[in-house]
């Protein structure tokens, strides 16, 4: 995994002190250079060490997106991992599928994720942050989404 400049031709341009990420699985996304970045068996991690905000990216399968998304809630929710749970939203949308959730840590703070879906590719891609650093984080969940390019 290494940063990188971005390929010819691409529009996107992080923002100063961003990176763009290469990734061992041919998919390309911008993150903040200060992210550290570590792999979870298929699933590439990067994560913020001083607020905690992590990105996640996993590749697709054939499985229905909404259908997976499911599979996921039900296998947390049957662990006990998601104590205190609360659904904001489950929805297809884009030839994908969006879900968006609030739980509570046991050591007391409200964390709150989204995994999403992409459409045709169907590569997963995850955002988690504490619930109180939601609205602060989301101008960074939109800079690492709108730069992930899947592999070509």
């Amino acid at each position: 995994m290494q940063a990188g400049t971005p390929n010819s031709g691409e529009e996107f341009r992080p923002p100063p002190g961003w990176v763009w990420h290469a990734d061992t699985a041919g998919f390309r996304v911008s993150v903040p250079a200060t992210w550290l970045t570590s792999r979870d068996g298929t699933v590439a991690c990067f994560q913020d060490p001083a607020t905690g905000r992590a990105f996640s990216v996993a590749e697709g399968g054939a499985v229905d997106p909404l259908e997976r998304l499911r599979t996921a809630r039900e296998a947390a929710a049957g662990a006990g991992s998601l104590p205190g749970y609360d659904e904001i939203r489950l929805a297809a949308g884009d030839g994908g599928a969006e879900w968006e959730l609030r739980w509570q840590t046991p050591h007391g703070p409200w964390l709150r994720a989204r995994q999403q879906i992409l459409g045709a590719n169907r590569w997963t891609l995850g955002w988690i942050t504490r619930d109180e650093d939601w609205a602060g984080a989301a101008a960074d969940w939109e800079l690492v989404r709108k730069s992930f390019r899947p592999p070509r």
